[in-house]
């Protein structure tokens, strides 16, 4: 049986909606040539940039719709299965932050930051989008 991969535009609120909910995921949990192929041919785009620390748990992807020229930037929340505990320290550190107002010191944030300053950078004038269940992705919107 041949299964028919249907397409989506990444610029449009259901193609940033799916590659938030699971494809995203997906191609971060294998990241090979086959996840590429198919999420570049999902949402007809090219992957133009990517950041991932295994220690802190951080990954974000910079992904630019082939029509649109728009530049969705998707970054990968909390994932309990990911080698290391990074994801999980840095949701509780946003937590105490949340319910205490202390100082919020997590990396995910700085690299978060910076990657979506790193990709304004190199796609000057360029739409940018965040898409993402992450909550840096929060705190990068709130800063």
């Amino acid at each position: 049986m041949v299964s028919i991969l249907k397409k989506y535009k990444l610029s449009s609120d259901e193609g940033k909606l799916l590659l938030a909910g699971k494809d995203i995921y997906d191609y971060d949990e294998k990241r090979n040539a086959s996840a590429r192929k198919n999420l570049v041919s999902k949402f007809n785009c090219k992957i133009v940039n990517y950041f991932t620390d295994p220690k802190t748990g951080f990954s974000g992807y910079a992904l630019k719709d082939k029509d649109t020229e728009e530049i969705v930037i998707a970054y990968v929340g909390t994932q309990l299965n990911q080698k290391g505990k990074g994801d999980l320290e840095a949701d509780g550190a946003i937590g105490a932050y949340n319910l205490s107002g202390l100082t919020l010191d997590v990396k995910q944030v700085e690299q978060a930051n910076n990657f979506y300053h790193q990709v304004k950078k190199e796609n000057k004038g360029a739409k940018i989008s965040l898409t993402g269940h992450s909550l840096v992705v929060l705190q990068i919107v709130w800063q």
